[in-house]
């Protein structure tokens, strides 16, 4: 397996687990907000309040059998919390260890940001823009038109470190693929333009 291979294997790995904690931290805000309401419900059944019964008619009115259904249902409900979050801690520690692989992998694409590193040897190739930095590139271009972008989209759409994406922001502006002002958003120049257009890639309108 090649570099690039690991690194979209981790990509999709990262992105899968972090689909999943999502969903779990879904499942979980729902579980709380019914354990709240069983909770409530099971004081009214204790303190006698008819509105306890209107729930459930299965039990009738006695009093017992509800505060029995509501306790178990209670319990059951909080043993699922329990698990659920005991998942997303999981997950959680998962994801930190694809991001920490993740970023070890694409480390060996850059040396200090902007030259290729002969992984095979101590010399160094001439500059080339990498995968990454092409993916980044385009994200840039399909920025509202070419006109502006962040580090932070980048990171959110290649699914990468903050501080991986800013390297190949930084790699890219001193290529001059893109402009980098002081303040504002990047935008990609006209050499950037013509690179995507010579690898076949126009992703502007």
């Amino acid at each position: 397996m090649d570099f690039q291979e690991r690194v979209e294997r981790l990509r999709e790995e990262l992105k899968k687990s972090i689909t999943e904690r999502d969903t779990v931290q879904r499942q979980i805000a729902f579980r709380k907000e019914w354990i709240s309401k069983l909770e409530l419900r099971l004081h009214e059944a204790k303190q006698g309040d008819n509105d306890a019964y209107a729930w459930c008619s299965a039990v009738g009115k006695d009093r017992d059998i509800l505060i029995f259904k509501l306790t178990s249902e209670l319990n059951s409900e909080i043993n699922a919390l329990t698990s659920l979050q005991k998942e997303y801690s999981e997950l959680e520690n998962r994801i930190g260890l694809l991001e920490e692989k993740l970023k070890k992998e694409q480390s060996i694409e850059f040396d200090f940001g902007w030259r290729k590193k002969d992984i095979h040897g101590d010399k160094e190739k001439s500059r080339e823009m990498g995968e990454s930095e092409l993916k980044a590139l385009q994200i840039i271009a399909q920025s509202d038109n070419g006109r502006g972008s962040t580090v932070a989209r980048i990171s959110r759409s290649l699914v990468v470190s903050y501080d991986y994406a800013r390297l190949l922001w930084l790699s890219l502006g001193r290529a001059d693929y893109i402009d980098i002002p002081p303040r504002g958003k990047t935008t990609i120049t006209a050499k950037g333009r013509n690179a995507l257009e010579e690898k076949g890639l126009a992703p502007w309108p």
